[in-house]
């Protein structure tokens, strides 16, 4: 959902200022919410939230939040570099990849 709300967030670049009164602030604010990338994100986003309640009864908070925090940016770090061509530094390889051993160390070991 990230991906998404970049990309809304760079058509709406010039909305984001929020000088005005209140009915002014109102109307930037549909317009922000009602952009459809953002629009599409937000209800990815509600949905995820069922999906993570679900996880959360099953799975002990300091496992599961580590493991969706480390895929997300792994997710997001590769996503960002084929639909946005950002650059991934050295430095964010070897953070990736001591992610992926810290995720390794936490889904191998016991409780």
């Amino acid at each position: 959902s990230q991906l998404l709300v970049k990309r809304g967030s760079q058509a709406i670049q010039g909305t984001l200022n929020f000088e005005g009164g209140l009915m002014e602030l109102i109307k930037k604010l549909f317009v922000i919410v009602f952009e459809p990338h953002i629009f599409v994100a937000l209800v990815l986003n509600f949905l995820i939230l069922f999906s993570w309640l679900k996880v959360l009864g099953r799975a002990e908070l300091s496992f599961a939040y580590p493991v969706l925090i480390s895929l997300t940016i792994i997710i997001t770090s590769v996503s960002s570099l084929i639909v946005f061509k950002e650059t991934i530094t050295g430095f964010k390889v070897a953070g990736i990849f001591l992610i992926v051993i810290g995720l390794f160390l936490m889904t191998s070991g016991g409780k």
